[in-house]
């Protein structure tokens, strides 16, 4: 069974958490909406290289820790290898696009918030 059969019908949170770093401006790659969570990254990566509309960034020997960057229609996402390791979505209907094609539940706005996060 692939792992995206697993996923049908679950809720959005099992692969997606809320960013520490939503609305913190101080941090020089944030804000960000969600972050993937750690055993996920590989299925959400593999999505977004299928939706991509524009990728970059990121090369070895950098002295900064520079990010990979996928660009879609419906937002971008990024990732990091180095000090914060990670994958974070920026944008809620990239995410809503992720859950469709993971087959995962939507957040649902009002739900837990505003946003339908926790």
């Amino acid at each position: 069974m692939s792992d995206e059969a697993q996923l049908d019908g679950q809720p959005w949170s099992v692969v997606f958490r809320k960013s520490k770093t939503v609305g913190d401006n101080s941090w020089h790659y944030g804000p960000h909406l969600v972050a993937v969570r750690r055993p996920y990254h590989h299925m959400v990566a593999n999505e977004l290289d299928t939706m991509a509309t524009r990728r970059g960034g990121g090369y070895a020997g950098s002295f900064m820790d520079t990010p990979f960057v996928w660009t879609t229609q419906y937002g971008s996402a990024v990732q990091n290898l180095g000090w914060q390791p990670g994958i974070w979505v920026d944008d809620m209907e990239l995410l809503l696009v992720l859950c469709d094609r993971l087959g995962l539940q939507r957040p649902h706005p009002g739900a837990h918030g505003a946003d339908g996060m926790k």
